[in-house]
């Protein structure tokens, strides 16, 4: 083996390799301010109508997707996706009204953009932006990914967006953390302890 073929092997494999593992990482610096604060406020779990009508958002945002993606595949294939998307989604609105309520996020509007932006926006930037990544690098490569230079510069703005879009989500839930006021974002009982994630306790600061 060359010394050419060698740091294509490192190269690539620090790509195949490292791809994931920034998606991972990207979602865990978005989300894990608010599962920390959930561990320490340990509030109360709680459901709101606001929150049933972010599931059915959730569950028709895949649906709609599927549906004008399936072209020719058979219908019990679509049936098959759309029932996994359902309970992937239904899953995850499971899993993000729970710890926001822990965390003592209980304004409506903060909780609908954290489930209806902030959690799939992040989830999903961690899955496409490796993703893209990878085919961008292969083409670069000479492997033709895409079919034109349009698509590829297509690909790349994607690409930025993506990361884009999952920074400017991890600001607003370190925002949100710092600075809400009183007891309207959160609820009225003290954590368990300060000076983590932001949490802090339900009264306002001291001028």
């Amino acid at each position: 083996m060359g010394v050419r073929n060698l740091v294509e092997f490192v190269f690539g494999a620090s790509v195949v390799l490292g791809c994931p593992i920034a998606g991972i990482c990207l979602a865990a610096w978005v989300l894990r301010p608010v599962d920390r604060a959930a561990r320490l406020r340990q509030a109360p779990a709680q459901f709101t109508l606001a929150d049933v009508l972010c599931l059915f958002f959730l569950a028709a945002l895949p649906t709609g997707c599927l549906r004008w993606m399936a072209g020719g595949m058979a219908e019990d294939g679509v049936g098959c996706f759309t029932v996994f998307a359902w309970t992937a989604c239904g899953l995850l609105w499971w899993t993000a009204v729970q710890t926001l309520s822990r965390a003592g996020i209980t304004h409506t509007g903060h909780r609908a953009a954290l489930l209806t932006l902030v959690v799939p926006t992040t989830l999903l930037g961690a899955v496409m932006i490796p993703v893209l990544t990878l085919l961008i690098v292969s083409d670069s490569g000479g492997g033709r990914v895409f079919p034109s230079a349009v698509s590829l510069g297509l690909a790349i703005l994607a690409d930025l967006a993506a990361c884009a879009a999952a920074y400017g989500c991890g600001r607003y839930v370190r925002w949100l953390l710092a600075h809400r006021a009183g007891g309207a974002l959160v609820g009225g009982s003290p954590p368990a302890a300060q000076g983590e994630a932001g949490v802090e306790d339900g009264n306002p600061p001291p001028a």
